[in-house]
């Protein structure tokens, strides 16, 4: 995902992020971490009744430059743009809560990662069921 004010020295500083940094797995896993306790999981643009963009400069904006959170598409999306400026080939994913008693649709977005000659789900935006956090976020970094 490309977006034409997406910078990456701005990124680092949006997520709090202080080390080296390479296409590899230590570094996959740092960022994942730090963006997921820096960037949360928002839906309060639907709340409000507001259109929730997925224009790849729409998204940058929101999170890097007015710091806020976003949906999966928005937080995933935002990390798949650090992932690219890293030289770090990724795929998008259609996901399904499997929560539910009954089946849902996929209208979750996860990205596979990969590093290393691994593939890795990322996900840095699931609301509450995902991996406990300060606030409230949901990550994970699984081999797939």
């Amino acid at each position: 995902m490309h977006a034409s004010n997406f910078d990456l020295p701005t990124y680092l500083q949006r997520i709090g992020y202080t080390g080296n940094f390479a296409g590899d797995t230590t570094t996959l896993h740092s960022l994942m971490r730090q963006q997921l306790f820096t960037v949360p999981f928002e839906n309060l643009d639907v709340q409000a009744g507001k259109v929730v963009s997925l224009i790849p400069e729409d998204i940058a904006d929101k999170i890097l430059q007015q710091g806020r959170g976003g949906y999966c598409y928005e937080v995933n999306g935002l990390f798949a743009m650090a992932l690219q400026a890293l030289g770090i080939p990724y795929q998008f994913v259609a996901a399904r809560p499997m929560f539910y008693p009954a089946r849902r649709p996929r209208t979750h977005m996860a990205v596979i990662a990969e590093v290393e000659g691994r593939r890795w789900l990322c996900d840095l935006g699931f609301g509450s069921y995902g991996i406990p956090s300060t606030n409230g976020s949901g990550a994970s970094g699984y081999k797939y």
